[in-house]
């Protein structure tokens, strides 16, 4: 009798409800019945991501990894990524570098602001064949910003650091 009575309770929720995507019926147990519109949450995040950035001093691409909230010791509200870095700053400068960021969301879901703190590496060449040379050498990279997510893919930042200058940048999440 059980069998008859969930069997007609499903058979009137399908007829009912045309929206209705799954139901689970099983005797002695309740009707759950989920809606065609609604999405699963995805737990996988982007974590591989490239970019390109334009600035008043340099021109310059990306390569960054975000790490997951499960794979840190970090619990805080903000993520974590590495970012290489490579800027030509003109025919006789070029640098690069790798930076830790850290994003911090802000009431406004699709933006984030950021800072970012790494180790550079800038190139010189001689401007001319008796001029003297300037010593390459490693320097402290920082820099402040500001991202706004276009949507899961794509993302466009604002920002200042003093290997880029005021800049630009877009970047693509895989």
């Amino acid at each position: 009798m059980n069998k008859i009575l969930a069997s007609a309770l499903l058979l009137s929720v399908v007829i009912a409800s045309p929206r209705v995507a799954a139901i689970t019926a099983v005797a002695r147990v309740p009707v759950v019945a989920t809606p065609a519109t609604a999405k699963p949450k995805s737990s996988k995040e982007s974590s591989f991501y490239v970019g390109a950035s334009v600035g008043n001093l340099s021109i310059g691409g990306l390569v960054g990894y975000k790490f997951k909230k499960s794979n840190t010791q970090f619990k805080g509200p903000g993520t974590l990524a590495i970012e290489g870095r490579y800027n030509y700053i003109n025919q006789y400068a070029n640098s690069m570098g790798v930076d830790a960021v850290g994003m911090y969301p802000t009431p406004y879901k699709k933006l984030s602001a950021f800072a970012s703190l790494g180790l550079g590496f800038v190139s010189f060449t001689s401007v001319c064949a008796t001029c003297q040379a300037i010593p390459s050498r490693l320097a402290l990279g920082f820099g402040l910003g500001a991202q706004y997510n276009l949507n899961n893919k794509f993302a466009v930042r604002a920002g200042a650091s003093n290997f880029s200058g005021l800049y630009v940048a877009g970047t693509y999440s895989f």
